[in-house]
């Protein structure tokens, strides 16, 4: 179901964004500094990824690394939707979703036009939107508090999820009514 790319650095990333561009889910990474860097990373030698293709791409996060106190810890610096080709300039348009503050060590959460876009095609109100964003998150945390740091158990338990969602809640009930 998915496709996943260690780090593009050249023309692999051509096959990716095919197989994106057929509606198979992909997941890669790269090294740069901001979600304009990627794009031009991705556009120019040696990668030369055309933008039409490069349009298919919903979403980017952009990690730093970064002090908390004595620690070293990796946070989402910016996650970001691609919105497509600005017709006026060509250029390609993004929009910054979340967007961390180091200072305060919080995300600044803006409008998503992803989710607005997920909820129609779910059929969702607004409210089950949210419902389901704090479900999911509240499972990721538990995934996280348990220590399921492999990917086959992370894959079995997101699959347990999306098999039976209540009982996978039911699970995390019980550790969260045990504490």
């Amino acid at each position: 179901e998915y496709i996943i790319v260690g780090e593009v650095r050249g023309q692999e990333a051509i096959t990716l964004f095919q197989a994106m561009n057929t509606g198979h889910t992909t997941f890669s990474t790269m090294h740069a500094d901001s979600v304009q860097t990627v794009i031009n990373r991705l556009e120019n030698e040696p990668i030369n990824v055309p933008r039409p293709m490069v349009q298919s791409l919903d979403v980017l996060c952009v990690q730093v690394l970064a002090r908390q106190g004595n620690e070293r810890v990796r946070r989402a610096k910016v996650l970001a939707e691609i919105e497509g080709i600005d017709q006026r300039t060509g250029e390609l348009d993004y929009a910054n979703i979340y967007e961390w503050s180091p200072t305060e060590d919080v995300f600044a959460e803006h409008n998503s036009s992803l989710l607005n876009d997920i909820r129609e095609e779910r059929g969702w109100s607004q409210s089950e939107l949210l419902t389901e964003l704090e479900d999911r998150q509240r499972f990721l945390t538990y995934l996280r508090d348990e220590g399921v740091n492999d990917y086959r158990r992370f894959t079995a338990h997101i699959n347990k999820y999306y098999a039976d969602k209540q009982a996978a809640l039911d699970l995390i009930e019980g550790v969260e009514t045990a504490t």
